[in-house]
């Protein structure tokens, strides 16, 4: 019997979606290897494009050449790019320059690294946007002025090196798609920036204050100065906002600054547009405010004390128009003996060289302790001084109307001062640098001229005091006055020249007067070991008869018309000899009778 066909049997055709399924799986494979492949030639394609339009914006800021070794593209967190060591160099060796001279064969500004995220889209013609650039392991060293290049308006920034021929074959491929496009940068943040500034040698300017000795000038140190975080925020015609913390070289300090900066023209002023000019970043204008905190005023050799301050600047970095206010709250002159300061604020106005820290302060109005002064005059870096030797060198001009004695002896030593009171004062402050051989302590290297009045003075000694107590009462006729137990104090008024010089003070024509007396004395006083050598007249108002009294009085009578000279009823010669601590105040018996 013959069997029917089994329509089961056989494999069943398979349904017309699963095709479909099929077919669009490869479709979606092959979409993405496409897109990864365009992904992987987009990205090797753009590093080339990339660093040539970074090149060409450094170049337009900066007029020289610029390197850019290495630069790499990632999408592993957005677009996000890396530069390795960056180098740019000065302009070009113009009419004038040494080409041979060792600035021109080195970058003056290195960066260890940088990194940014730029925009995914590169339409042709279209800028490409960076919202941060972060900028690290950066060195910028400027030469000396003297070897600075010159260049002239008609100068031109070197050629951008050829693009890489894969980039070169794409731009052809793509009819100018890859252009290099310009770069705008929102924001740059920099860590970890040195700049260095070096110094030639140099005689100096003329000083009149040079010693005929003086070592023969050396090549000045560099100016370092460091620099914890940078932010720099571009606000239109070539200026940039900053925000900046960094390391101050001297005083040893911590500054914070906000303000503005540019737009840099490169050069000093010329006469035309062919004349060379030096490339001058002293030139760089810059405004804005700041302060200065934790300075250690010990790291300025001779003076000591922690400084706080705060204010504004404004002009070039050569010449910035500075004002402020300090305070410092334990300021001394560098002793041996330790012990507090005086409390020093101060309100400025000064004239700043930021390229070599020379500083003109036209006027400090400040107040030491109880007393008020003004001053004016210039710090400089000792060697532009002309004296051949590092350090700085302090000049002032310094007037106290109000003050105390006591807070003026306090600077220069921390024991008890020898005497307090009242006082006005003019005087030339000269605070010379040190020999770095030699070293010498601040008491050795300042020196002072003036005239001072004083008022209301009271000896710390007992002894000085009881003296002057019993020359004031014997001078006014009241000698029964010793013995009474009345402690009234005897003021002195004090009038005097004087210099200071190798920590000695020296004067000239000191007049003290007290009721019933004057004193004149003249001699010296160290102010280290605090010796005294004084001598002169204490000139009375009463006789030597009412001086003594009583019986003893009387007899001295006859001898009245011998000690009547130089203007007084009565003419003694005395001395203040020994010291500070231990003063001794008498007559000079064998200078008795003699007219001065």
């Amino acid at each position: 019997m013959q069997m029917a066909n089994n329509p089961t049997s056989g494999t069943a055709p398979r349904p017309k979606w699963h095709r479909a399924i099929l077919w669009a799986g490869g479709f979606a494979t092959c979409a993405v290897i496409a897109l990864a492949s365009l992904a992987a030639w987009y990205l090797h394609r753009a590093e080339p494009i990339l660093r040539e339009a970074l090149i060409a914006e450094l170049q337009s800021r900066f007029h020289g050449r610029v390197d850019l070794p290495t630069l790499t593209t990632s999408l592993a967190d957005g677009f996000q790019v890396e530069g390795r060591g960056l180098q740019i160099w000065l302009p070009a060796p113009a009419p004038g320059d040494d080409p041979s001279a060792v600035w021109f064969h080195q970058p003056w500004i290195t960066v260890d690294k940088l990194t940014f995220h730029a925009n995914w889209r590169m339409a042709p013609g279209q800028p490409i946007e960076i919202a941060l650039i972060r900028i690290s392991g950066v060195h910028v060293l400027l030469p000396p002025k003297a070897d600075r290049p010159k260049f002239t308006t008609t100068q031109t920034a070197p050629p951008i090196p050829a693009v890489p021929s894969a980039a070169s074959e794409a731009r052809s491929a793509l009819t100018g798609l890859l252009r290099p496009p310009k770069v705008i940068v929102r924001r740059i943040e920099c860590a970890d920036l040195d700049l260095v500034i070096a110094r030639g040698p140099s005689a100096g300017k003329p000083s009149a204050a040079v010693p005929a000795n003086a070592p023969t000038p050396v090549e000045k140190p560099p100016l370092d100065f460091q620099f914890r975080d940078l932010s720099l925020t571009p606000i239109g015609d070539g200026s940039l906002a900053f925000v900046v913390d960094m390391i101050n070289p001297r005083p040893i300090g911590t500054v914070h600054a906000t303000g503005q900066l540019g737009p840099w023209s490169n050069t000093e002023p010329a006469a035309d547009s062919n004349t060379p000019r030096h490339f001058d970043p002293g030139a760089l204008p810059v405004s804005g405010n700041f302060t200065f905190a934790k300075a250690d005023l010990s790291s300025i050799s001779g003076i000591s004390g922690h400084l706080e301050a705060l204010g504004q600047f404004q002009g070039i970095l050569r010449r910035l128009a500075v004002t402020g206010d300090t305070e410092t709250p334990d300021f001394r002159l560098a002793r041996a003996d330790v012990g507090p300061g005086v409390p020093l604020t101060t309100h400025f106005q000064a004239s700043v060289d930021g390229t070599n820290g020379n500083t003109t302060l036209d006027q400090v109005d400040a107040t030491l302790g109880q007393s008020h002064l003004i001053a004016h005059g210039l710090i400089q870096r000792a060697i532009d001084a002309g004296t051949g030797i590092h350090g700085h060198d302090i000049a002032l001009e310094v007037t106290v109307d109000h003050g105390r004695i006591e807070d003026f002896l306090h600077v220069s030593i921390a024991e008890q001062p020898l005497m307090t009171g009242n006082l006005t004062l003019t005087t030339h402050f000269h605070l010379r640098p040190s020999p770095e051989a030699q070293q010498l302590p601040v008491l050795e290297r300042l020196d002072l001229s003036g005239f001072a009045q004083a008022d209301s003075v009271h000896f710390t000694s007992e002894k000085i005091q009881s003296d002057i107590r019993q020359i004031s009462l014997r001078g006014q006729g009241q000698p029964g006055q010793l013995k009474s137990k009345d402690d009234a104090n005897i003021n002195t008024a004090i009038t005097a020249h004087f210099t200071l010089s190798a920590g000695q003070v020296t004067v000239p024509d000191l007049a003290a007067s007290v009721p019933g007396a004057e004193i004149d004395v003249h001699g010296t006083y160290a102010l280290g070991a605090g010796t005294l050598n004084f001598d002169g007249d204490a000139k009375m108002q009463s006789s030597l008869s009412k001086m003594v009294g009583g019986w003893k009085g009387m007899l001295l009578k006859p001898a009245d018309r011998f000690l009547r000279k130089n203007g007084a009823a009565t003419d003694v010669p005395v001395h203040l000899t020994g010291t500070r601590a231990h003063p001794t105040f008498g007559v000079d018996w064998d200078r008795i009778g003699k007219t001065d």
